[in-house]
Formats: C-alpha cells, structure tokens, sequence
C-alpha cells in the first residue's frame, strides 16, 4: 500500500536526522512502521478512555474540554501534559531555566491556516499581524538568550520551507512592513 511505503520512507529519513515522526490518526499504521508516535483527532480524543500506547501522543484540542481531556490522559497514564501557551513571552517564561543545552521544541501554529482556507484574506492578514506580535517577534528577540537558534518550518501539500537562524543572524535582516498584496495577490 502506497501510505505504507512512504511512512516507511519518512521514518527512514526523520530518524537518520534523530527527528521523531508521530502519523496521524492511525495507530495500526504507526505501530506498523514503528513510528515514535501517534498524532489524535479531536474526536479520537473525546473517544479515548486512555492514553494510546505511544512514548509520543499529541491530540488536537480546539475547546476547552478537549484540553482537559488531554490533560486527564496524560496525568492518568504519568505522562507529561503541556499545552501551547498563548505568546511566545509565556513558552519562553515556562521553559525559564528547565530546559537542556541543546533540546529542541516543536511548536506548531496553524492559526493562519485555518484563517486563509476558511476566513478569507482579511483574517488571514490579521492572524499572520498577531503571529508576528505574539510569536515571532519576541523568538526573534530571543535568539542567542534563552534560545540557541530557531528553526522555522513551513509546509503545504507540495513543499516544505526550512529555515535556522542563529544569533548571528540577528544582523542580517531589518523588519519592514510586507506589501501584503504581493503575498496575497490581493489588491486593495
């Protein structure tokens, strides 16, 4: 089946590069390639009466009880329950002095995804403006204390961007003002 050869093939490739692979919603699958984890749909969730048994779970919790849910699971099993924070000021504030030399984060932010397929340019525009206030901006100002370096990436259906940034960096770019229309191809 073509969904097995290419789990296979992604958890030959994460795991040459030490990356963990979680597969969405299906844990015959995951268990199969041998994969470190399973990724829940919400209704995956609100169905479970534990947590599956993965060394990695996440869950996609879009209320309040799917939070809670969440955090039932893991604390039942004695596994580590930790919810996104709203800002970037508030991740950097919980990881204050608990985090290695070294450790990487994963961090995902789908807000201007959802904003773009389902709320139109408008939304999408101000979701991306709130993502810089609340997330980028303050990691940017972060690099080199707490943060080592930052990796950015960005995917769709047909590609993925990668993007490191080092302390270093910092002196290669200047913020400006985007011409929004040249990214939305939207002309006021």
């Amino acid at each position: 089946e073509l969904r097995l050869r290419l789990a296979e093939q992604l958890i030959a490739r994460a795991h040459a590069f030490q990356a963990k692979v979680l597969i969405n919603e299906d844990a015959d699958l995951a268990r199969q390639v041998a994969a470190d984890g399973i990724h829940l749909t919400a209704a995956q969730l609100t169905c479970a009466t534990e947590r599956p048994d993965f060394p990695w779970v996440g869950a996609s919790c879009h209320h309040a009880t799917d939070l809670e849910k969440a955090a039932a699971l893991a604390l039942q099993s004695g596994a580590e329950y930790a919810p996104v924070p709203n800002t970037a000021a508030a991740w950097l504030g919980a990881l204050s002095g608990k985090t290695a030399a070294g450790a990487c984060h994963l961090i995902t932010l789908d807000q201007a995804h959802h904003a773009a397929r389902y709320e139109g340019p408008d939304a999408w525009m101000q979701t991306v403006a709130a993502l810089e206030d609340g997330w980028f901006a303050p990691l940017w100002a972060a690099i080199g204390a707490p943060i080592e370096q930052l990796q950015i990436v960005a995917t769709n259906p047909e590609q993925c961007l990668r993007v490191t940034l080092h302390a270093a960096d910092r002196l290669k770019f200047w913020r400006r003002t985007p011409d929004w229309s040249t990214l939305t191809g939207i002309r006021a």
